[in-house]
């Protein structure tokens, strides 16, 4: 390919720009692999029995989902939580929010956020939605494995 630049005609070559593309969505392919099975919302059906369904308060947090050794983002990034923190969280994967109060996202955003554990997470809980994500089915009365 030609290229007239400044009424000099430059050669393009495409080996770098190709190699460079491939090494980028290579990447881009990796980071999505990581991301959790994460349960969304989705829009009410007419007819549909929502006695079968459990409603909760739409939280204003950062969705977390506990794998069991991190808790982990949407987008499969892993939380730098301080050891305190995710002490006695059970194995099991766990799917919920990082939450500080109502009408603070951007207080739990910026705390969680930080690449390295720090004090500010004494203001967070995690409110789990669903106590057992693999194999598990709840019930009003409880969660049934």
């Amino acid at each position: 390919m030609r290229v007239i630049f400044n009424n000099s005609i430059m050669k393009i070559t495409y080996g770098p720009l190709i190699i460079a593309l491939a090494l980028i969505l290579s990447y881009a392919s990796a980071l999505g692999q990581n991301k959790p099975p994460i349960m969304l919302a989705e829009i009410y059906e007419h007819g549909l029995d929502v006695t079968q369904y459990w409603v909760s308060e739409k939280l204003d947090g950062v969705r977390a989902r506990w794998d069991g050794t991190h808790l982990v983002s949407r987008g499969g990034h892993i939380f730098a939580t301080p050891d305190w923190f995710i002490q006695g969280l059970p194995t099991t994967p766990m799917d919920g929010e990082l939450w500080t109060g109502r009408g603070r996202y951007e207080e739990v955003s910026s705390i969680v956020r930080i690449q390295q554990p720090h004090d500010g997470w004494r203001s967070v809980r995690f409110l789990i939605f669903d106590p057992c994500l693999s194999g598990c089915h709840t019930h009003p009365l409880g969660v049934v494995c």
